[in-house]
């Protein structure tokens, strides 16, 4: 099955949980990129002292929460503003993955695949954000886990305009054509002129008939010599 939304694969161990998230899809395994405004999903493996987990019966729902860092990329407080998250239950977690088969890197082989839309991924600002993912049990009452607490990074690159589309009905002219347009747009006995796209002529009517260069010197009026063209 052809893969719908760009990908980031994590191994996510519960006896390092402050570790750097990394992303093993990557030739070198580098910190996770969310792409801003398109599909994207996180596949992680839990993980317990370096060994995959392959026993999960124990755990209730996995979630994500994405923050915004405190400056210096520290990890933001719990009452900070959520920028997206997720959660999905045991029904939706893969309790039969083996150490073999998650090796494989397939997306369907993961504990759990936590998919978001290019509409939740826009709402995230440009650079940095921080990623937890913790794990509720099956006690009573209910034990949270934390499987990851670090950076990661929003790629806005590639992101789509969320500014208003050129309207097809008008004609759109770049700064220099629309300068070469000033002398066509006078009348042609209009007592001032655009020349060359950038000089501005007054008419002078007598005893010659034509146009003087105007500008500003020293806060001084001047006038250039006659053009009769």
């Amino acid at each position: 099955m052809p893969t719908t939304r760009n990908r980031s694969r994590c191994l996510l161990d519960l006896a390092n949980a402050d570790a750097p998230l990394l992303d093993l899809l990557q030739t070198t395994p580098v910190t996770p990129e969310i792409p801003r405004g398109f599909d994207w999903q996180l596949e992680i493996g839990l993980a317990e002292s370096a060994a995959l987990q392959e026993a999960i019966g124990h755990i209730a729902s996995i979630t994500i929460e994405v923050k915004r860092p405190r400056a210096g990329r520290y990890a933001p407080d719990a009452d900070d503003t959520l920028l997206m998250a997720k959660t999905l239950a045991a029904v939706d977690l893969n309790a039969a993955l083996t150490t073999e088969t998650w090796v494989t890197a397939a997306e369907a082989d993961s504990h759990a695949l936590l998919a978001f839309t290019a509409a939740e991924t826009l709402n995230l600002p440009a650079g940095k954000c921080w990623i937890n993912i913790y794990a509720l049990t099956t006690d009573a009452p209910a034990r949270r886990i934390l499987y990851a607490s670090a950076p990661a990074e929003v790629d806005s690159s590639g992101s789509p305009s969320t500014g208003d589309a050129l309207d097809p009905q008008l004609t759109y002219l770049t700064a220099e054509q629309s300068d070469a347009r000033y002398p066509l747009l006078s009348p042609v006995d209009a007592n001032f002129r655009i020349k060359d796209g950038n000089t501005l002529q007054i008419r002078e009517t007598a005893p010659t008939a034509g146009f003087r260069t105007v500008w500003l010197e020293g806060g001084a009026l001047k006038f250039g010599a006659l053009d009769e063209s």
